[in-house]
């Protein structure tokens, strides 16, 4: 059992460290994952926010975390990805953020603690999938055509990349969604927990509109459905993979979820 009086200065070193796990830094999806699910269990435990454990001064009570569709190497990537808004919505709803979208945007407005962890999962799991989609997009095109590229010829219909991928990130998130859900269910039964959980979300949405009115009468949910393509096995492949994603509940702390991201056979 980990003492309850360390030292703050170790406290926050300790969380900083697990925050440089990711998988840009070297760190396997798996070792990320395990990662981020404590850094999220040593905020609630010691009542924290990611600003002080980055030396950050505090801000207003409501604050705003626009979070930008990137490409690998950090530039802005224009093209609009269904699932990772999905997943950005997914996430805002379960930490109790009002969440506005655009085709390569998500912002998530609420209560300053619930914005910070809903943007550390939110990036941990985006950037866990893309990672885990790539070896299964690998693994597939082995499997299929008994080579590392795909055949030219066959890069049409549900057989293009673009659609695999596609169908494979609509499944991963469709699961994940679904466990998010589930446990705000069982998060919410306790009567008193849940009226502040609706009283947080009626502040957020207040806020959200008297700060935003345009931006949120526009974008608020608003995206565009894709259907040029579908391909099966890469969908039960992701739903998988996002089954696989486990949401503990005995990381269940203070008014917040917590995602334990992990992934079986990762």
């Amino acid at each position: 059992m980990e003492n309850q009086t360390m030292d703050r200065e170790s406290l926050l070193k300790k969380i900083r460290a697990l925050m440089d796990k990711t998988v840009e830094n070297g760190a396997t999806v798996a070792e990320a994952a395990i990662a981020s699910a404590k850094v999220q269990e040593l905020l609630l435990k010691y009542d924290l926010s990611i600003s002080e454990v980055q030396d950050r001064p505090e801000d207003d009570p409501f604050v705003t975390e626009d979070i930008f569709l990137q490409t690998e190497d950090g530039k802005h990537k224009w093209r609009k990805e269904r699932w990772w808004l999905e997943l950005g919505i997914a996430v805002g709803e379960a930490f109790f953020c009002e969440t506005l979208v655009a085709a390569h945007l998500v912002s998530y407005i609420g209560r300053k603690s619930d914005v910070e962890v809903a943007t550390y999962t939110f990036n941990v799991l985006a950037r866990s999938l893309r990672a885990i989609s790539k070896k299964a997009r690998s693994e597939y095109v082995k499997q299929k055509w008994g080579t590392d590229k795909q055949p030219l010829k066959t890069m049409h219909g549900s057989e293009h990349p673009g659609v695999w991928y596609d169908s494979w990130f609509d499944g991963a998130v469709y699961e994940i969604r679904k466990k998010l859900r589930e446990q705000s269910k069982l998060f919410t039964t306790d009567a008193k927990s849940n009226a502040l959980i609706v009283l947080k979300a009626e502040q957020a949405e207040g806020y959200a509109r008297n700060k935003y009115p345009r931006a949120y009468r526009a974008s608020k949910h608003s995206i565009l459905e894709d259907n040029s393509g579908f391909n099966g096995e890469a969908y039960r492949n992701g739903k998988r993979v996002g089954s696989s994603i486990e949401i503990a509940p005995s990381l269940y702390g203070g008014t917040q979820p917590l995602a334990k991201i992990t992934s079986k056979g990762e």
